[in-house]
């Protein structure tokens, strides 16, 4: 059951983090309450499923590797007896549960294993337990727009496709914050891709094209803030769903390791 339990949790983890990253892609949200609301409650989802699955993977390597620990032991748990069981047979000092584990011990010794396991008890532990995490959430929207050339056959784009742009003036509302682009240098007047062909900017409305929505939450030493006391330097460089995303991976490779030597020395175990 309890295998079972951690590939239907790591499933939870996973709907919870695409359905995240969906919303940011498709605005579909309301940028006044979605940080208290909505993306708490995924986030939440996301690691609080992502730890069950590794206690539940604690309590399955118990059973099957009699480890001798508590029905309530958890990840941390599993790491500590991997740890100790290492020293013994250095030490010279090698018992049986030593033994049954030695081909795992190279997977859950690992020492980024542990930072892993601890950055997920981290924002657990303030998404869940304490005061609703300080955030920025922006929306981003971007037009494309470049410099006309005028020649003997009247006002023609610069190039045939648009140049690298640069942001040259940014608006924000409501947490939102729009970018208009243009290529450097601006000169001569303005044209716009409209369906295929250049426009004047003057003949055709100016369409507005939605970047995928942002969500930052302040580095894990700093999610107890306040956000009066939240600066922007306290914020972390990458978006949650990014270091999610990192999070997932990692899990998920370490499983992968984990089962594929359970599954070759099953055989040997007594």
């Amino acid at each position: 059951m309890h295998h079972y339990t951690v590939h239907t949790k790591m499933g939870i983890a996973k709907e919870c983090l695409d359905e995240f990253d969906q919303r940011l892609r498709d605005h579909d949200f309301d940028v006044h309450t979605a940080s208290a609301l909505l993306f708490i409650k995924l986030l939440d989802g996301f690691f609080t499923n992502l730890i069950g699955a590794l206690d539940n993977l604690t309590q399955e390597l118990n059973l099957i590797y009699d480890l001798g620990l508590r029905e309530d032991a958890n990840f941390s748990h599993l790491l500590e007896t991997g740890s100790a069981s290492q020293k013994r047979v250095e030490n010279g000092r090698k018992l049986p549960t030593d033994g049954r584990l030695s081909n795992l011990l190279p997977v859950i010794t690992r020492p980024e294993l542990s930072a892993v396991y601890w950055t997920i008890g981290t924002y657990r532990k303030n998404i869940t337990h304490r005061k609703l995490v300080s955030s920025l959430t922006s929306e981003r929207a971007r037009v494309n727009i470049i410099p006309a050339r005028v020649g003997s056959g009247g006002a023609t784009p610069s190039s045939s496709s648009a140049p690298p742009t640069v942001p040259v003036a940014k608006t924000h509302s409501g947490g939102m914050t729009f970018e208009v682009t243009m290529p450097l240098p601006p000169s001569g007047s303005l044209h716009r891709l409209n369906e295929g062909a250049w426009a004047k900017i003057e003949d055709t409305p100016l369409s507005i094209k939605k970047d995928r929505a942002i969500f930052i939450l302040p580095k894990k030493d700093k999610l107890n803030l306040l956000p009066t006391e939240t600066k922007e330097e306290d914020l972390d460089t990458r978006e949650i769903v990014d270091i999610c995303q990192e999070i997932y991976r990692q899990v998920i490779e370490f499983m992968g390791r984990l089962y594929e030597v359970m599954v070759s020395g099953f055989h040997a175990l007594p």
